[in-house]
């Protein structure tokens, strides 16, 4: 999803938005270049991803072209299923989120809220993603230990799964990271959202 808001801005605007009644010029042209840059930002991460996607895709395809046995083919495929809806689901999640309602403040503050809100979905599905491709690596990782005359060695086995232990522990700890950060973002854009309507 999008980078974080930095609120310590939004509290500068807040505070010139509340010594008057309405925002000033500067105020709005401000808002409106950060949502442009924001938005300039969306469109190169959803690049990225929709690239790795494709490119996960090409590997995935070619592995199984390569490999036609059919547990090898039934996990590429398994695993395909997964970049596509993760893709979809990443397009899904974007809608809307490109420019604010109007230039103002409240909108501003609004479109904030929003991506904050879908980027807390974002990371809900991503544990969803990470179950799914362990149930498919796991049991695949063991049918390809096993391809072999002889029984795999206890070294491979910690190898392969304490590999890909580290990987999932790296992405858990970064979904826990971004959520509590998104969180304590949101509490703050929801209070001044609060502030700014109590005192208009």
């Amino acid at each position: 999803m999008t980078q974080h808001e930095p609120v310590e801005e939004l509290r500068e605007w807040m505070a010139d938005w509340q010594d008057a009644a309405a925002p000033s010029p500067q105020i709005v042209e401000e808002i409106r270049l950060r949502v442009r840059r924001q938005s300039r930002r969306m469109v190169w991460m959803l690049a990225g991803e929709l690239a790795i996607a494709a490119g996960a895709l090409i590997l995935l395809g070619r592995f199984a072209f390569l490999h036609p046995d059919l547990l090898d083919v039934a996990a590429m495929t398994g695993l395909s299923l997964l970049v596509v809806w993760a893709a979809a689901f990443s397009l899904r999640l974007h809608r809307g989120l490109w420019r604010p309602s109007a230039a103002t403040t409240e909108a501003f503050l609004a479109l904030s809220i929003e991506r904050c809100r879908r980027r807390l979905r974002s990371l809900g599905a991503a544990w969803g993603l990470l179950a799914g491709e362990l149930a498919v690596f796991i049991p695949w990782l063991w049918y390809r230990l096993h391809l072999g005359p002889s029984a795999p060695a206890a070294r491979d086995y910690v190898l392969t799964y304490g590999f890909l232990a580290l990987l999932a522990v790296a992405v858990m700890s970064a979904v826990l990271a971004t959520a509590r950060r998104t969180r304590r973002e949101l509490r703050e854009l929801e209070r001044l959202r609060g502030g700014s309507e109590g005192d208009g």
